[in-house]
């Protein structure tokens, strides 16, 4: 339900009314602009080019909305996403907090959208919800940085959207941490020039659904290192797996994350800077590279540790004044050339060369690699320079390093598709020692074209040499069209290897998708029933994409003999009304996998039919009757809610009632609420408790004297508490303030005492001046016991008005008790007040310290005074707290 500002505030009260009070950010929220120095550390980190061009024009949504904590890096993060997309031409960008954004047809302008430290979404509009799901699996991408794990408390499926969830963060932001380069030769981590690195960041602890066995793991806590070690007590997971970067595939589409970014000092690191461009090029669809998970990886690939060196890459990234000038030609040779320069200047001086793209130092960048330590560093900027005098420098490197220590340099050569790099690279590839050979193979793979496709070929045959062909086959399709045909004939002879390895079988598969489906649809027949579970996965996957009316009905008649997996998968995969058939089959069956499959197929492809096939299982209990209401209640096909009214009205429904209340209400179906009033009148608990329940979902505008007239059909406290919520939602978003006080005050005057606190709440909720002289006028009861429940429910109304009473009943003449009672409303009301500068906050405590009663209260004052940042509350601190608190004294906290 779409609502304005001030009943969105209102309701805002009305939750801390429901239930335990919360700071949250709202959304909003104003940061201070970038000083001129942050915004030219980030202009000075930028990549110059991103490392694919985009396929076609592509459009960002970074999104940075706070329902929970907010980090104060959001502005450089900001700064930097869109300064990536500007610079490099990678994409152009939307900044926005307005979930108006998830509206259907306004996120499908998009081509991925970045989470940018967004905490605390809830995505309580199922349309936003199916929107985003619908978003990423139709082939479009999710990018999530640092608190993008934190989010959708009440969606798993969001929650494993991103791959993981936020579970605690041992690591601190201004603890020295080492990173693990998972995978030094993965094109997405190619800014960290093939190693690990030290870095002060707030590092995350994951909980599931984060496992290895679903994504593929790029950069994590390199926990060989004693600086990460952290006590027993704070460390949740037991296998000692601490992810910080990785990338997934979701349905089409792709999902790439990294915890870093709660530092803003995080967005000046041109590693860092490029490893997110190269994420978000990966999930745009643009950079081609592998996802297959992490734990399927055979053999795993050699991590690359942390360097002994413990210089983190912010130290290695030079800070200068905004308007420092960048030195000159001659005094970065100077450095280069000093053989008694530190370590350190050194990698500022190959930073700045790389950055200023100076092509007259390559002499000296090519000596500089020869020394201990540097040969990385060197070839990256050797790389990215893309000179012939570069590649030059690279291929006579490649010659005269040792044996075991050419990778960064082999890597480098990516940047240089030549004919003579394809040869020397073809050459280390046959070469005996491993490392040197495995990265020549993945150079060549990268290349994507023709020529190295031949290189690949020629190679002695090897499990390796398969793998580095499937890849290069994979790019294929966007980087050389040309040898496509090739690429075909290659794939079809690898997938006809009876030895070939699973994993291997699996890329194949897909490889051949992207470049020919009819010979991979073909390929998918053959292997629907291989032995191993993830080619059967993989072949019915790629299956479903295609569910031509043959295929179907031959599925159809052999399906209870498919292994229950490929079952699964199958359904996992549909989203056309082809395979209408076999989800109706899933649905009929009994296998709780398969079961679950058909019900999501079902609620994707919204056919009314189908998702009406789901109503006898609501009369079923447990996991059944959960995934039928959820995929009912999310269902957008608009004729559904008329036939689930129509079925809720039958002599004999088709459902229990009690579970179709609860279904139209999860639907906020307002047609139904005539069905849902007369049902509180039930004498049967448990449908009259479903009805209350729904009541309090579906109130909306007007339904006040509705509302209040169903009090005495309340029989059991869980009636009475959701009438509660419907009355508060009722008061709060009644039109007219004047009328809602006259109801509420007419009903109290005939309330009994249960009933009373209920609707004297409800009347703190209504902004009119009449209930604010209603309230006044009940504190002067002769009542004691009335006054104090005055008191007490403007404590937690949390409002202007409301505090303008309790400061006023804190200061009457009235008794000790109710007098603390207020104070203590009234201190616990100003902190969080909407709307309020810091100087009048302190205002409000200045006049409520007079009428403080006992340290307690001055306690409790200062401990919010101290949470204020500016200088008149130091003056507060300064005039008010004890120099020196006498040895019984509780000190402030």
């Amino acid at each position: 339900m779409n609502l304005p500002p001030r009943s969105r505030r209102l309701l805002g009260t009305l939750l801390v009314l429901l239930a335990a009070p919360a700071l949250h950010a709202a959304p909003g929220q104003v940061f201070p602009p970038l000083t001129e120095t942050e915004l030219a550390s980030i202009e000075a980190g930028l990549p110059e080019k991103a490392t694919a061009a985009p396929i076609q024009p592509r459009r960002v949504l970074i999104f940075f909305r706070t329902e929970g904590f907010v980090h104060a890096s959001i502005p450089a993060g900001r700064q930097a996403l869109q300064r990536l997309g500007e610079k490099t031409g990678a994409y152009a960008s939307v900044a926005s907090d307005d979930m108006a954004m998830f509206e259907p047809d306004t996120l499908k302008t998009f081509d991925a959208v970045v989470f940018l430290n967004s905490t605390g979404l809830r995505f309580e509009n199922p349309a936003h919800r199916q929107a985003l799901l619908d978003f990423v699996r139709s082939g479009k991408g999710v990018a999530g940085l640092h608190a993008a794990t934190d989010n959708f408390p009440t969606w798993p499926e969001g929650q494993a959207l991103m791959g993981g969830v936020f579970h605690g963060h041992p690591w601190n932001a201004k603890d020295l941490s080492a990173v693990k380069n998972d995978e030094p030769a993965h094109v997405v981590n190619a800014g960290f020039c093939g190693q690990g690195f030290w870095i002060r960041e707030e590092i995350y602890q994951m909980r599931a659904p984060y496992s290895r066995d679903a994504l593929r793991v790029l950069l994590s806590l390199d926990m060989s290192k004693p600086e990460n070690a952290r006590p027993a007590k704070d460390i949740k997971r037991t296998d000692n797996d601490f992810g910080i970067s990785w990338i997934r595939n979701e349905g089409k589409g792709r999902v790439f994350y990294t915890s870093l970014g709660h530092n803003s000092d995080v967005f000046f690191v041109p590693s860092i800077l490029r490893h997110v461009l190269d994420g978000l090029q990966f999930a745009l669809g643009d950079l081609a590279a592998d996802a297959t998970p992490s734990a399927q990886l055979k053999p795993a690939p050699k991590p690359a540790l942390a360097p002994a060196a413990k210089t983190t890459v912010q130290e290695l990234t030079p800070k200068p004044p905004a308007t420092a000038a960048l030195p000159e030609e001659s005094s970065l040779r100077a450095t280069l050339t000093d053989a008694t320069a530190a370590d350190t200047a050194l990698w500022v001086a190959l930073d700045q060369v790389h950055r200023l793209g100076v092509t007259g130092l390559v002499p000296e960048v090519e000596k500089l690699a020869t020394r201990p330590g540097f040969v990385d560093r060197a070839a990256t900027v050797l790389g990215a320079l893309r000179k012939s005098a570069a590649k030059d420098a690279l291929l006579r490197l490649s010659k005269t390093v040792p044996e075991g220590g050419r990778s960064p340099l082999l890597q480098a050569l990516g940047a240089y598709p030549s004919p003579d790099v394809i040869k020397r690279l073809g050459e280390l590839a046959a070469a005996a020692n491993p490392a040197d050979a495995d990265a020549a193979r993945e150079t060549l793979a990268s290349f994507g074209n023709k020529e190295a496709l031949a290189a690949l070929v020629a190679l002695p045959a090897s499990p390796e040499a398969t793998r580095a062909i499937i890849h290069a086959t994979s790019l294929i399709a966007t980087r050389d069209r040309g040898a496509a045909k090739t690429a075909v004939e290659h794939l079809q002879r690898i997938l006809a290897e009876p030895a070939l390895a699973p994993a291997s079988r699996v890329e194949a598969l897909a490889s051949l998708a992207t470049l020919d489906r009819a010979p991979a649809l073909a390929a998918a027949d053959a292997l629907f029933t291989d032995p191993d579970r993830r080619v059967r996965q993989a072949a019915a996957t790629l299956l479903a994409s295609d569910p031509t009316p043959a295929r179907v009905d031959a599925l159809a008649r052999r399906w209870n003999e498919l292994p229950a997996d490929v079952r699964v998968a199958f359904l996992a995969a549909s989203a056309r009304p082809g395979t209408l058939p076999l989800v109706r089959l899933a649905i009929a069956g009994d296998e709780p996998l398969v079961y679950e499959a058909g019900v999501r197929a079902a609620q994707r492809i919204d056919n009314l039919d189908t998702l009406l096939s789901l109503l006898p299982r609501l009369s079923q209990k447990g996991r059944t009757r959960e995934l039928a209401q959820w995929a009912l209640a999310n269902a957008k096909t608009p004729e559904l809610s008329a036939r689930l009214r129509a079925a809720a009205t039958e002599a004999a429904p088709p459902a229990p009632l009690p579970v179709l209340l609860t279904l139209l209400a999860d639907r906020f179906d307002r047609e139904a609420l005539s069905l849902v009033v007369t049902s509180c009148a039930s004498e049967t608990d448990e449908l009259r408790a479903a009805a209350f329940g729904a009541l309090a979902t579906l109130t909306a505008p007007g339904d006040l004297p509705a509302v209040l007239a169903l009090a005495p059909q309340t029989k059991k406290s869980a009636d009475r508490r959701d009438w509660r919520k419907a009355l508060f939602k009722a008061a709060a978003l009644h039109p007219s303030g004047t009328e809602a006080t006259a109801l509420l005050i007419g009903r109290h005057d005939s309330a009994d005492a249960n009933e009373r606190p209920v609707l004297i709440g409800a009347l703190t909720l209504v902004r009119a001046p009449e209930a604010t002289a209603a309230l006044d006028q009940m504190l002067a009861s002769p009542e004691a016991e009335s006054r104090k429940a005055v008191i007490r429910a403007l404590s937690a109304a949390r409002g202007q008005e409301s505090l303008g009473l309790l400061m006023k009943v804190a200061a009457a003449s009235t008794p000790e008790d109710e007098r603390i009672l207020a104070l203590r409303g009234a201190i616990e009301t100003v902190p969080i007040l909407e709307g309020l500068n810091a100087s009048v906050r302190i205002n409000h405590f200045r006049k409520l310290w007079p009428l403080t009663f006992r340290q307690d209260e001055k306690d409790a004052i200062l401990a919010a005074v101290r949470q204020i940042k500016d200088q008149s509350a130091s003056k507060f601190i300064e005039e008010f707290a004890p120099a020196d608190p006498k040895p019984d004294s509780k000190p402030v906290t």
